[in-house]
């Protein structure tokens, strides 16, 4: 079986090594130069490549095309059109091979990757080809057609030229794994081919995708008028059935109508719903007109698209973050958070560096995240009324665990208690750190949890404020607020206050919010008042994640009336049986 891999060139000096290099494995290399100017001859040459010359004037890309395709042997079985911007995937010659040669195929497709999303470059500026396709952030992909049989095909149009069968054959299609990657030249100027194109439709007026080709290449010159008037009569051509491009017609007539934009968009929805490319423009004009359950339909329809196919018209975006994000808008402004907490994330996963999404994130986070709120006590009922009734004003408290010691009874004191506030009996010495154990265990999935005292003063707003701040800032693992008036920025610590409260002493256990996602932390209950803070920032620090005392809100704590409940001795031995019991997990 023989191969020949040919292109047409004019100037390509910077790329040929590379393509001779890809297709060095073929039986014949034919270059046809229509004029180049740099030493793209003699470069093809030196490696091998047979080059030929021709002037096609007027330019025509198929008159071009074929006269090199008249210059070939006739011992060819498969002529691969490889741009000399293009190249080859590896073992491309013998997944080629495997197509049956006995004439059942005669146009084999291919993996064929237009664009990349994102490119590898050398030092010298120039794309690493290789490093670039095993990063793998392909761009538009589809099916290629441009390997055929020797005398199966010939090509058409003066631009955007494709094969056709010729008489006495018909279109046999086959697919291999072959792969080809195309890596545009976004130097060179394409201004030749709208001029073409409109001569292409003055010639060939029943040529229906030369119709779509020319309106949309008006589009992208700014000639709206003309461009909408091409794109009308593509959609009226008794020839233009293909329902993609008719689609797309329509998708760029809205484009440029604003009065009709929605008219056109569902139109293009209606003649072809498989692609995302339709949905996502009506999610995008939706979203421009704040109409937030429209926005969520369209992109919701468009997400239900799963398999990405293999047109050419298929647009990377709108299988990336883009209608992710515009659910996760949609949704928010609805009121559905979860949803839009959800889609926020598949968003940024496809765009980790977009600050836009990453701020999105916040408000999606924000408006889902709720604190679960933990309070030790053994009888001091004014400050433990008191503090209850800050908490019960915050709406960003779900659950009030009151851990009390023994069979105290909680007295409220006029205090209303909601069905937030439970109330939870301990037996057996006074233990801080069980307290807190207890109410992380009852914490619910997706909570902060606060750690509180009895006798803290709060704002009504604290824990909304705490929660806001660990939901914008996710380095965030353990936070309180201000205790100090001295206190003018937020501080971050690997400490703890030990009692100190003039702000320089660390973090406070008497009032701390542990972030969500660190919930499966438990503190060590063989220490039974002290020190357990100080574990759970060491635990913090030691998982990459900060310790802060932040200036967003305050609260005020002059001493803990609930250690001072305890006789002086018994505090004092239990403090220092904990003083061991943790430096002696330090040692360790």
């Amino acid at each position: 079986m023989k191969v020949a891999v040919v292109s047409i060139m004019k100037n390509e000096s910077k790329h040929i090594a590379r393509w001779a290099e890809s297709c060095k494995d073929a039986d014949y290399r034919y270059l046809l130069d229509t004029g180049s100017s740099d030493d793209s001859v003699e470069l093809a040459e030196s490696f091998g490549v047979t080059v030929l010359s021709a002037e096609i004037n007027p330019w025509h890309f198929a008159k071009a095309r074929n006269h090199l395709l008249d210059l070939l042997p006739d011992d060819i079985d498969w002529i691969v059109n490889l741009d000399v911007d293009e190249v080859f995937g590896p073992n491309w010659r013998a997944l080629l091979e495997a197509v049956p040669n006995d004439g059942s195929v005669n146009r084999p497709r291919y993996n064929y990757t237009w664009n990349w999303d994102e490119f590898i470059y050398n030092s010298d500026g120039s794309v690493d080809v290789q490093g670039t396709v095993e990063r793998g952030k392909r761009g538009l992909q589809y099916k290629g057609d441009k390997i055929t049989r020797r005398l199966s095909h010939r090509w058409v149009n003066a631009v955007h030229e494709v094969n056709i069968t010729q008489p006495g054959f018909q279109e046999l299609q086959g697919f291999c794994e072959l792969e080809i990657f195309h890596f545009a030249d976004n130097t060179k100027s394409r201004g030749s081919y709208l001029p073409l194109l409109l001569q292409d439709v003055a010639d060939n007026p029943h040529n229906d995708r030369n119709m779509f080709y020319a309106g949309r290449e008006c589009m992208f010159h700014g000639m709206k008028d003309k461009s909408i008037e091409l794109l009308k009569e593509h959609v009226r051509m008794p020839e233009s059935t293909w329902p993609p491009e008719r689609a797309f017609s329509m998708r760029y007539i809205a484009a440029q109508s604003p009065d009709e934009r929605e008219h056109w968009l569902l139109r293009g929805a209606a003649e072809y719903p498989y692609g995302r490319e339709m949905w996502g423009e009506l999610a995008q004009h939706y979203h421009n007109i704040g109409d937030w359950e429209s926005c969520y339909w369209a992109a919701q329809r468009g997400l239900g698209i799963n398999h990405r196919g293999d047109l050419y018209l298929t647009e990377s975006v709108y299988w990336g973050w883009f209608l992710h994000d515009h659910m996760a808008i949609a949704a928010h402004r609805l009121g559905r958070h979860q949803i839009a907490l959800e889609q926020g994330y598949k968003a940024l996963e496809h765009a980790p560096d977009d600050k836009r999404l990453k701020d999105n994130l916040f408000f999606y986070k924000n408006a889902v995240s709720k604190a679960d709120v933990v309070i030790p006590t053994k009888d001091y009922y004014t400050g433990l009324s008191h503090v209850v009734a800050r908490l019960l004003e915050d709406p960003k408290v779900d659950n009030i665990f009151v851990i009390c010691d023994g069979e105290d009874s909680f007295i409220t004191n006029g205090v209303v208690l909601s069905n937030k506030v439970q109330k939870i009996l301990t037996t057996g010495p006074f233990n801080i750190h069980r307290a807190w154990n207890i109410g992380i265990d009852l914490s619910r999935t997706g909570n902060h949890v606060m750690f509180l005292n009895d006798d803290v003063q709060i704002a009504s707003d604290t824990i909304s404020k705490l929660v806001e701040e660990l939901d914008r800032n996710p380095d965030i693992g353990l936070i309180c607020p201000a205790y100090s008036n001295n206190q003018t920025y937020d501080l971050e610590t690997t400490v703890t206050c030990r009692g100190r409260y003039d702000g320089t002493g660390g973090m406070a256990g008497f009032a701390m919010m542990l972030v969500s996602d660190m919930k499966t932390w438990r503190f060590d209950e063989s220490m039974a008042l002290w020190y357990g803070e100080d574990d759970l920032v060491n635990h913090v620090v030691a998982t990459n994640r900060k310790c802060v005392i932040t200036m967003a809100t305050r609260c005020h704590h002059e001493h803990s009336k609930t250690l001072d409940k305890l006789p002086p001795d018994v505090l004092s031995n239990q403090v220092q049986l904990d003083r061991q019991h943790y430096e002696g997990k330090q040692a360790r």
